[in-house]
Parts: C-alpha cells; structure tokens; sequence
C-alpha cells in the first residue's frame, strides 16, 4: 500500500522538521511506500506578489511555481536526506516496486507533471495550487490514501479555505484524505 505525503511549504521554516516527519513516518507509515511532495512556500508567495504587481499571465505563473516547487524538493532533500524523484521514468520504476520503501521518496512535480506530462490533468490558474498536485501524484501512484500535512488544520481556516479550490475536482473519488496540521503536532 502506498500513501502520498503532501508537505505544506508553510512548514519548510519550522527548525524540527526533521524529526517531526521522522516521527510521524516511524509512527504511521514505517509499513507503507512513502511518496511526499513538497509546497512552494515562500518562494511561491514571492510569484503571486510579483503577480499583483505585474499582472502577469496567469498560465506562465502557474507552470513556473510548478517548477519551483521541484526546487522545494530540493531543499527538502537537503533537510530530510529521503532520495528525489525527478523524472517519469524514475517514478515509474519507483512505483512499480513490489516491496514497502524503508525511507520515503520525495517526488519533484517534473516527475509527472509539467507542460508536457498530464498538462491538462489540472487547471492551469491560481486555483491550482500543490495540494491539488498532490492529489494528481496520489493518482498517479494508485495510492490509497493522500495526507496533506499543513500549517492549520480544518477548524483554524476561517478566512481562507483549507485546501485549494482545483482540489475537489483533482483528488479521486475512492482515495481516503486526511489533513494534520504538522506544526500543532505533538512529538511525544
């Protein structure tokens, strides 16, 4: 069984990153295949005020926050030490391993989304944003369940919604979806 970990990239700042997510895999996913992708964070926040200033052409500021969210995988690799997923055919040889992963995989985007892979899988707008390309990669793997692991949690998102708006329409009907918010989490 496989399960997709979506890490928020409003966590990328926390100092105990590491051993939250140690913890969280040895506690609940130390008996599954571990896919995680990363969110933009600031470095895609940073886009969306350039794009405030600039009014700039929504599809190119969506492929380009796409690409930076392989850069997040990057810097996750640095903070984690869990091997990158960068191309289709390394999540194709990857995902068609029989056997449960000891540490998980971080998968970059460009692995099975971009303008020239499952480019129409999602809206190309704002209202796309990485919880709905982690929907695509829970897709896309066949996993069972998608874990967004966020900064809040259900009852905290008064003023904005949750997840993203392409999110209902991405994620599949029989896939189970759970939200922890990470930074709330206790170690103990």
């Amino acid at each position: 069984m496989s399960v997709v970990l979506k890490i928020g990239g409003s966590l990328l700042d926390l100092p105990d990153l590491k051993s939250r997510l140690q913890r969280l895999f040895i506690d609940e996913f130390s008996n599954r295949t571990v896919f995680v992708i990363v969110g933009g964070g600031l470095i895609v926040d940073a886009v969306r005020r350039y794009d405030a200033i600039h009014h700039l052409e929504e599809q190119h500021c969506h492929w380009l926050c796409v690409d930076l969210m392989n850069q997040s995988a990057a810097l996750l690799q640095q903070i984690v030490d869990w091997p990158v997923i960068r191309s289709a055919a390394e999540l194709s040889v990857w995902g068609s391993e029989a056997s449960i992963s000891p540490i998980p995989s971080i998968v970059a985007p460009s692995a099975f989304y971009s303008p020239n892979i499952n480019s129409v899988a999602l809206p190309i707008s704002w209202s796309t944003t990485s919880d709905s390309i982690a929907a695509l990669l829970a897709k896309v793997v066949s996993a069972q369940e998608l874990v967004m692991l966020k900064s809040a949690d259900e009852s905290q998102a008064v003023d904005e919604p949750l997840l993203d708006g392409s999110f209902s329409g991405a994620v599949p009907p029989e896939l189970k979806v759970r939200v922890i918010n990470l930074r709330a989490a206790s170690l103990d």
